[in-house]
């Protein structure tokens, strides 16, 4: 009867144990999925935020000016305008000046990003010496998405100021309301103009293109002898005019002349006749 007893407690005890056993085990493994899956969901923002930053496009500015000798300016002018309309561009100033034997152009290329480089590689194969080429390339896009940023911001508290006008009783809180608005809204358009400027610098490269032909220097005898012949007659003319603004003391000089004759030939006379 006893060892029946004691069987029966062993049994039970073992099988309290072996419960116990399973529910700590099962804590366990439920405490473990709960730690693995919030450590997913911390980790799942931190995944769409480096996703988010490897597909930004980066907002690029290109910029650039070369300079370089070409045989014909004329050609290569009409080559350059002709390879912008090609790439949809348009030429936003167009310069031109002479000095001396050389011709200057200077052209200010508005092109497509897209096909910036490809206008280079054209300008290239037109210039004869390329002297100076300066190509930048300025990442705004930190400036880009700030700016967007403040203008969503702007509007929404716009947005928020129109909603407390429309409930306003009082003349003070209207006028109030009112000057807040008319701050945000000067806000916005100052930052909807910048944004706007950016978009255009992005989706347009400006080049500024110097190219310049040098003529041959003509220094024949023929043309030594044509250039002497006119400079002399030009200096003829401008004696014979100057002569016509100083005639009056000329007839002055001329009278003084005479009398100072006549008194020397008077002077003589009288000696000779004392002899």
């Amino acid at each position: 009867m006893k060892k029946r007893v004691l069987s029966i407690v062993l049994g039970g005890f073992l099988l309290i144990t072996v419960a116990a056993c399973n529910q700590s085990y099962e804590h366990s493994t439920a405490d473990t999925a709960m730690s693995l899956e919030s450590a997913d969901v911390n980790s799942t923002p931190a995944k769409n935020l480096e996703s988010q930053q490897q597909t930004t496009q980066r907002k690029i500015i290109k910029e650039g000016s070369i300079r370089f000798e070409t045989a014909n300016a004329k050609d290569t002018r009409q080559q350059l305008t002709t390879a912008v309309a090609k790439y949809q561009g348009y030429v936003s100033q167009d310069n031109a000046e002479s000095y001396g034997n050389r011709s200057v152009y200077t052209l200010t290329l508005r092109i497509p990003a897209a096909h910036f480089e490809s206008l280079l590689a054209d300008i290239a194969t037109t210039a004869k010496n390329i002297e100076q080429q300066d190509i930048k390339a300025l990442d705004v896009t930190e400036e880009f998405i700030d700016v967007e940023s403040r203008i969503q911001t702007k509007k929404e508290l716009e947005s928020r100021y129109k909603a407390l006008l429309s409930k306003a009783s009082k003349i003070e809180e209207i006028l109030a309301i009112e000057k807040e608005i008319e701050t945000l809204r000067s806000d916005i358009e100052s930052y909807e103009g910048r944004l706007n400027y950016l978009k255009s610098s992005i989706a347009f490269s400006t080049l500024t293109v110097v190219f310049y032909e040098t003529q041959p220097s003509t220094t024949s005898s023929g043309s030594e002898f044509t250039s002497a012949f006119k400079e002399g007659w030009d200096n003829l003319v401008a004696f014979t005019l100057g002569l016509f603004y100083i005639w009056p003391f000329i007839l002055i000089s001329i009278g003084v002349f005479f009398l100072i004759r006549r008194r020397i030939k008077r002077k003589k006379r009288k000696t000779n006749e004392s002899l």
